[in-house]
C-alpha cells in the first residue's frame, strides 16, 4: 500500500454558466504535493454570446 503523504496530484475544476457542459466560464487547477497545496490557478473564460443561467 501506498503511503498517502508520498502522493502528488492536480486537481482541474471547470464552472458552467447553464447547464450544458460546454458553458464554461472558468477553469481552475490546484496542484497538491505531499498533503500540500503548492499552487493554485484560475481562468475565466467569455462564453460565446455571453449566456447565463440563474
Amino acid at each position: 500500500m501506498t503511503d498517502k503523504s508520498e502522493i502528488n496530484f492536480i486537481v482541474i475544476d471547470f464552472e458552467t454558466t447553464t447547464s450544458k457542459r460546454a458553458s464554461i466560464c472558468e477553469v481552475g487547477i490546484c496542484v497538491v504535493r505531499r498533503e500540500e497545496i503548492v499552487e493554485t490557478r484560475s481562468w475565466l473564460v467569455r462564453l460565446e454570446g455571453n449566456r447565463y443561467q440563474y
